[in-house]
């Protein structure tokens, strides 16, 4: 086998990798299974971290964050459109535990650049959450 073979048999064990894990967590969000979605979200992120895929692993983050602190100047969802739940847990609260994850995984600038960004724009809300 060829390096180039090699290269593109990895890439697509990638692609194939996360495809499935976007499966497992699409059918635990619909079983409302919260054990399987909180594990299937942590090896997500992880996978992400660990493979720098830096805008995917943000755009996750965002939509668990929410779109009170969404960067762009007109949000993906409106607020009112904005989900704070799935499957019954926070999604505040399983970002903070994805943050954990990442943490774990962090192997680059860049993604230690985001998990920094992401745990500060989470405290940020939490402590306005509990000044009202």
């Amino acid at each position: 086998m060829t390096l180039a073979q090699s290269l593109a048999d990895q890439s697509s064990q990638l692609a194939v990798s996360l495809s499935f894990i976007e499966n497992q967590i699409s059918a635990a969000a619909q079983l409302r299974s919260q054990k399987e979605l909180f594990e299937w979200l942590s090896v997500y992120v992880r996978h992400l971290a660990k493979t720098d895929k830096d805008e995917r692993l943000r755009e996750v983050l965002e939509e668990f964050l929410g779109p009170k602190h969404r960067p762009s100047i007109e949000p993906v969802l409106p607020v009112a459109e904005w989900d704070p739940a799935i499957c019954g847990y926070s999604k505040r609260a399983l970002l903070k535990k994805m943050l954990g994850a990442i943490g774990e995984e962090v192997r680059t600038n860049g993604i230690q650049e985001l998990h920094l960004e992401f745990v500060k724009k989470l405290n940020d809300i939490l402590i306005q959450e509990q000044q009202h």
